[in-house]
């Protein structure tokens, strides 16, 4: 089926809203960034590589890496509030405990500069459970939104009311308080 003129305007495919919002949650959004990029972090290693960033402004932004620690990666979390120096902030930990437990981040989203919202999959041997996690106070702390995430975030985004909207492989899904749904 194709798109067609009339006198009212351009008749769209019904699935045209559907792809107008994918890509508006997928495509990059802007931060009002600098048109000049230098080298603000640094840590050396092959095998390190970010996860996962968001920014709010040219100098608030938070990231989640996986950095190499001895040969072994470790989840590791940033925040930034000048766009120049890094901090590190503390990251959700496995709720199962144990050595057989973990949480792989696939996605951060900044509300505001100490509001972030992170997504990802604790892994409990044998089970595993996709999450999302809120901090209020700029990573020192986090708390869980939800367990029920229907699958794992490629990307999140917080609206300015606090809903957050995620993309996965199977969908679009809101979160509004503590219930999900699909978008």
């Amino acid at each position: 089926m194709g798109c067609a003129f009339n006198s009212g305007g351009l008749l769209m495919h019904p699935r045209f809203f559907f792809w107008l919002l994918f890509l508006l949650v997928t495509l990059p959004l802007p931060a009002g960034a600098r048109n000049t990029w230098s080298q603000a972090f640094m840590q050396e290693g092959q095998k390190n590589f970010v996860l996962a960033f968001d920014a709010v402004s040219a100098s608030d932004a938070v990231f989640v890496a996986a950095v190499d620690n001895g040969g072994n990666s470790e989840m590791q979390g940033y925040k930034t509030a000048n766009g120049t120096s890094f901090q590190r902030i503390t990251l959700p930990a496995a709720s199962g405990g144990g050595m057989m437990s973990m949480v792989i981040f696939s996605a951060i989203a900044m509300h505001s500069p100490s509001v972030y919202f992170l997504a990802g999959t604790e892994v409990s041997f044998p089970t595993t459970k996709n999450k999302l996690w809120r901090s209020t106070n700029a990573g020192a702390s986090w708390e869980v939104v939800t367990d029920q995430l229907p699958d794992l975030p490629s990307r999140i985004l917080a609206l300015s009311d606090g809903t957050v909207l995620g993309i996965t492989s199977s969908g679009i899904f809101r979160v509004s308080g503590t219930t999900v749904t699909a978008a």
